[in-house]
């Protein structure tokens, strides 16, 4: 068992060295109330609201109306339990032993839980105060913005005019959080002007400046999409998200089940609620729909998609998945995908507070009646966007194709 202990001792550094050096999250997340956090759950803080006192005329010899300093209330909680684990055998270890199993093993563990949590910070970017979008720069508003080498000074010059217009400050600290394509257009772009930004794009995802902005880089941002069901589908019309394909079905197959069937239903909103219970692995399995592959659900976990009801559509939430492809085969016309974009954080530095109260270290656990070694990596932590802190920043809606 000694060899596990100094496995142990070895890599506790190494991974805070990953969390810190990869959690493009960091940039957006402010952790000044993790000091004030050694036990208990939640942590309070108190916002001063100036809302009440204005501009008023004075009269000579007359008492002012004076108003108060109000002030909120609003809590972190930490509550948010994630590990990412695994075992080791140590005639596993032995006999993988010039490739360091066990290392490797640890290392890919703790990327995942760092994504898990990069994710759930840059999901933040959905609370921001406002939006901007192609409504912004003279398009539909709702719908994301479609960047390209043509539109790309307009967008980003009105990007920062908003922010202004909201009286966001600019003290030297704004930040945009993007995916590679963005970045890509942005570098094309600079390129025709002499101006490279590729040699910047190192440390903790940054990928240098943008008009006032200082880019970062991340393939954690959250996706959203629409589905339009306001007619009901016929057997053999299909929905793909990200590969994983859902048909509908007059009647679910048997002897064998078929993964990924949906029972059309008696209308349209039944097919709607069918449909979303098959995306969330809800209730109805086998009843109302068959479950989708194992290789397929996990697609759809490490994704997190999340389906929901929104009139007669049917709305995606993929948390940390970047950019999915959805499609769809659905015979009336007008069943379609839309709004289908990127959430990018544009604004000032540490607009969501967020507080880790566990560091992500490699806990081994013997098993008693084993040559066998688990090894539980472990991550407690909370997040929040205050009201004051929502204002800081803009949540910048990119459309995918």
């Amino acid at each position: 068992m000694s060899a596990l202990t100094t496995f142990k001792e070895a890599f506790v550094p190494r991974y805070q060295d990953i969390l810190g050096k990869t959690m493009v999250g960091f940039v957006v997340g402010n952790t000044r109330l993790q000091s004030q956090l050694t036990e208990g759950k939640t942590v309070s803080r108190s916002i001063a609201d100036f809302s009440d006192i204005y501009v008023r005329d004075v009269t000579r010899y007359t008492d002012r109306t004076i108003n108060g300093v109000g002030d909120s209330n609003e809590q972190l909680t930490i509550d948010k339990q994630k590990s990412a684990d695994f075992k080791l055998d140590s005639w596993d270890k032995l006999q993988n032993g010039p490739r360091k199993i066990g290392e490797l093993a640890a290392k890919e563990c703790t990327l995942k839980l760092r994504r898990y949590m990069d994710a759930d910070i840059l999901g933040q970017t959905l609370n921001a105060f406002d939006t901007f979008d192609d409504g912004d720069i003279g398009g539909t508003a709702g719908n994301g913005i479609a960047l390209s080498t043509t539109n790309f000074a307009q967008v980003f010059s009105d990007l920062g005019a908003k922010l202004a217009a909201n009286d966001v400050e600019d003290n030297g600290d704004l930040v945009l959080v993007t995916d590679p394509y963005v970045l890509s257009i942005a570098n094309q772009t600079l390129l025709g002007k002499n101006i490279e930004m590729t040699g910047t794009t190192f440390k903790n995802g940054y990928s240098g400046p943008i008009v006032g902005f200082r880019t970062y880089r991340s393939n954690n941002l959250t996706f959203t999409a629409s589905l339009s069901l306001a007619q009901d589908v016929t057997a053999t019309d299909t929905v793909s998200i990200g590969g994983v394909v859902f048909k509908f079905v007059s009647a679910l197959s048997s002897s064998p089940a078929v993964a990924g069937e949906v029972l059309a239903g008696a209308n349209a909103a039944a097919s709607r609620a069918n449909l979303i219970a098959a995306i969330n692995n809800a209730a109805g399995a086998g009843t109302t729909y068959t479950e989708v592959s194992d290789a397929d659900r996990k697609k759809l976990i490490g994704w997190r998609v999340v389906a929901s009801a929104s009139g007669t559509s049917v709305n995606l939430v993929c948390t940390g998945s970047g950019r999915l492809s959805v499609t769809e085969t659905l015979t009336h016309a007008s069943n379609v995908w839309s709004k289908k974009m990127i959430h990018c954080y544009a604004g000032r530095k540490k607009g969501v507070d967020m507080v880790i109260q566990s560091d992500i270290n490699p806990d081994p656990r013997p098993e008693p009646r084993q040559k066998t070694v688990n090894f539980l990596i472990d991550a407690l932590y909370g997040y929040k966007t205050f009201a004051d802190g929502a204002r800081t920043f803009l949540d910048f809606q990119i459309a995918i194709s």
